[in-house]
């Protein structure tokens, strides 16, 4: 032998091994910080997909509760029948909103009663 004993070699190999399991800790503390980052990553793809989803669905919802203020006009339900229905049972809309609703859609008095007109 060169002159190395084997407490020497132990000591070598245990301060080598010893490097590497801390290379290994490192390499794993890196990976769970990606894996994390991926994480937040795909979930503001989804918030992002979620929001462009609500945008769309409240410009429809708008177009559907005019409708639906429309058909029931055609009922002949008065406004503040239609206002029960829309506003105060099915809670589709504030009244603010619903007499919004009702402004851009223009209103008639037929015998009394105001009825929507549709443009």
């Amino acid at each position: 032998m060169s002159g190395v004993s084997i407490e020497e070699l132990k000591d070598v190999f245990r301060d080598y091994f010893g490097q590497i399991k801390e290379d290994i800790d490192s390499i794993k503390k890196e990976n769970l910080e990606l894996k994390k980052r991926v994480i937040e990553l795909e979930s503001v793809k989804k918030d992002k997909l979620k929001e462009e989803f609500l945008r769309k669905f409240e410009r429809k919802k708008r177009e559907i509760i005019k409708q639906k203020i429309l058909e029931l006009s055609q009922q002949g339900f008065s406004i503040p029948e239609i206002k029960d229905i829309i506003v105060d049972r099915e809670n589709y809309c504030s009244k603010a909103t619903f007499y919004r609703y009702i402004e851009k859609l223009g209103t008639i008095k037929v015998n009394n009663k105001i009825l929507i007109k549709k443009d």
